[in-house]
């Protein structure tokens, strides 16, 4: 009898939780709060740069730059 009442709760439909947009991965704040109980993360914006001599003929060929957040986390 115990079972029964254990899969039937198992089997009840639930409300999904709340899908995070992943536009907010690169938000230290959402960082911080998912991983902040077991790290201690660190966070340092860079840029990388990518050149192409084929394409747009210019005189430094094609090139553009993207900005990006690196994180780092050590374990508390």
């Amino acid at each position: 009898m115990h079972f029964r009442k254990l899969f039937s709760a198992m089997a009840s439909p639930s409300e999904p939780p709340p899908r995070a947009s992943p536009m907010t991965w690169g938000d230290p704040d959402r960082i911080t709060a998912l991983l902040g109980a077991h790290f201690d993360p660190r966070f340092e914006h860079a840029a990388s740069t990518n050149y192409h001599s084929d394409g747009f003929k210019t005189e430094h060929g094609l090139n553009w730059s993207r900005e990006y957040l690196l994180t780092v986390g050590t374990r508390k």
